[in-house]
């Protein structure tokens, strides 16, 4: 299975070109994975050259050079061939499935995942996938829940996250259905089996029942890539707390394909957004073990922490750090919606200003910048400003002072703008609003 990490590996590793050299050692293990995938499959990445050109540069001895690109290319095509032959003329189920598994994984290190998506539909119309087993060896022997997995995951390589080479050669690609659809038809399926064959996964349908969890994962994922940020939360919770002989948190990896640094990065970043500052560190023990035991999650945990402690100054400090974007481009970059982390900096500036102004009567704007860990600028006065006016915050008392430059809130009591910063974001939702309020109401940040 660990194919399927070639593409997320090789987009980790060009996502990374162009950043400082604290990165350099994760470049090197990240083309040095890449590489050995690829021999150990057969196939080549259309990014591979870039990796055997850096591994050079950085003096490192290996046995990938340009003939090795070249051989492997040459033989994957000539394997291709000769296994399509013999998908064709098949009449063994065990040589259809091991030809079909061989030939899915030169397809989806090479990026395409179009005739990926193909091969397993073809597949999956031979095989005759019962949905109703009766044993668990049936189970185990068809491995209805582990060719799901591979539906869902190319579908979302070739339409959410990458790009398929046969995409960048010609645009004159049928589109016969929605692709949301067909991930939901696949989610769907998984769920339905699952549900009503429980009873006969047991240990020994092992392998299954982690593909269903990491199918599960893989959904919880896109919602975050779509820019679903509530959704992926509540998706998340429901994971995690769901009953399984194996429990969910132990099955977002599988056989060399991991799911477990962008899942966490996307946790973090996410309550931190969507969640009251204080709560946003209270993860149940199992959840704190997967933080602590994963290295490239230390740099969410300090910004969490310095957002529980209220240091406002060193959180936009990190957020603006290059070593803190490269670690999210590294270990998540190929999941993050677009803009994410200008939005994550929106929202929490304006969380901080509702925090704020419902506990005074009056402040200076740069009093409020400072606490909120800005210096005085006109770009951060001028998102402040807009965002009051969308919400129609003088109704609540909310407002600014120009001849004063200072804000007000002329309400003896708390304001109560987390509803109304709840009813707006909901009425933005899909609204082409200027870029700078919709990025930062866009999530519901009412939830302070």
């Amino acid at each position: 299975m660990s194919f399927l990490a070639c593409p997320i590996l090789c987009h980790q590793f060009v996502s990374t070109i162009g950043s400082d050299d604290s990165c350099k050692s994760a470049r090197i293990s990240l083309a040095t994975q890449a590489l050995d995938i690829m021999d150990h499959y057969h196939s080549v990445n259309p990014q591979a050259h870039m990796l055997v050109d850096y591994l050079k540069q950085n003096q490192i001895t290996t046995k990938y050079s340009t003939h090795w690109l070249d051989h492997t290319a040459s033989k994957a095509e000539t394997r291709s061939d000769s296994l399509y032959g013999v998908l064709l003329n098949s009449q063994s189920p065990s040589e259809t499935y091991n030809c079909t598994m061989e030939l899915l994984s030169i397809y989806t290190i090479q990026n395409r995942f179009g005739q990926a998506l193909t091969l397993l539909q073809s597949y999956g119309s031979s095989a005759g996938f019962s949905t109703d087993p009766t044993t668990t060896e049936q189970i185990t022997n068809h491995k209805y829940l582990q060719y799901l997995l591979f539906s869902y995951v190319i579908s979302v390589y070739k339409h959410v996250w990458f790009e398929d080479v046969e995409d960048e050669v010609s645009n004159d690609v049928p589109i016969t259905i929605s692709p949301h659809k067909n991930l939901e038809t696949y989610l769907k399926r998984a769920n339905y089996f699952y549900n009503k064959k429980r009873s006969l996964l047991t240990e020994d349908a092992e392998r299954e029942i982690r593909c269903y969890w990491l199918l599960r994962w893989m959904s919880t994922l896109v919602s975050f890539s779509q820019g679903m940020v509530e959704k992926f939360l509540e998706e998340f919770t429901s994971v995690s707390e769901s009953s399984s002989i194996i429990h969910p948190y132990n099955c977002m990896e599988l056989d060399g394909f991991s799911l477990k640094e962008p899942l966490l990065l996307a946790h973090g970043l996410s309550v931190s957004m969507m969640r009251p500052f204080s709560v946003a560190l209270h993860l149940d023990d199992k959840l704190a073990d997967l933080y602590s035991n994963t290295s490239s999650t230390n740099q969410i945990m300090t910004y969490l922490v310095l957002l529980k402690d209220s240091q406002f100054a060193e959180v936009h400090k990190l957020l603006r750090s290059e070593s803190f974007k490269h670690t999210i481009e590294l270990h998540g970059g190929f999941a993050l919606p677009d803009s994410f982390l200008t939005r994550l900096q929106h929202s929490i500036t304006f969380k901080v200003f509702i925090l704020v102004i419902q506990t005074v009567k009056r402040i200076p704007r740069t009093k409020m910048l400072a606490i909120m860990g800005h210096e005085d600028n006109a770009g951060t006065t001028k998102l402040l400003l807009s965002m009051l006016t969308i919400l129609g915050s003088a109704h609540f008392g909310v407002g600014y002072n120009t001849s004063g430059d200072y804000f007000y809130n002329t309400r003896q009591t708390q304001v109560p703008l987390e509803q109304e910063v709840d009813r707006l974001a909901q009425s933005l939702e899909g609204e082409a609003m200027s870029a700078v309020v919709n990025a930062a109401l866009l999530e519901k940040i009412h939830r302070t």
